[in-house]
């Protein structure tokens, strides 16, 4: 089992999935609207690191059995536009809070001897 993370912040929490398996979050959508199809041609070279990459399972046997336990009732009704997906990607990034991308407030002045964290000199 895996704990399903809250989507709070989700734009910086990536690479996505328990085993890293996409960068962003266009591809998590997409993989999730179509998960036959994803699993059928993802390359894992083209999206995780090499060493990585080396050791995703991906043989057909795999895909196969993967393809029997999904449940058809979780399949789009209808086809998604990229127009859509896009929209919901929009949505997901909008829960990031703004804060994030800028913690430059969050270095401290001075440590806790009272010197300044710039003249701090590192031995």
């Amino acid at each position: 089992a895996f704990r399903t993370p809250p989507l709070r912040n989700v734009e910086l929490t990536g690479p996505y999935f328990h085993s890293g398996a996409y960068t962003n979050l266009y591809d998590v959508v997409v993989h999730h609207l179509y998960p036959e199809e994803q699993m059928q041609h993802y390359n894992a070279a083209d999206v995780l690191r090499e060493d990585v990459a080396a050791t995703w399972f991906n043989d057909e046997e795999y895909v196969e059995d993967c393809m029997e336990r999904l449940d058809p009732r979780l399949a789009p009704s209808r086809d998604i536009s990229g127009d859509e997906i896009e929209d919901i990607v929009a949505f997901l990034l909008a829960l990031t809070d703004p804060s994030t991308h800028d913690t430059s407030n969050l270095i401290p002045t001075s440590v806790m001897s009272g010197l300044p964290v710039d003249s701090v000199d590192m031995l």
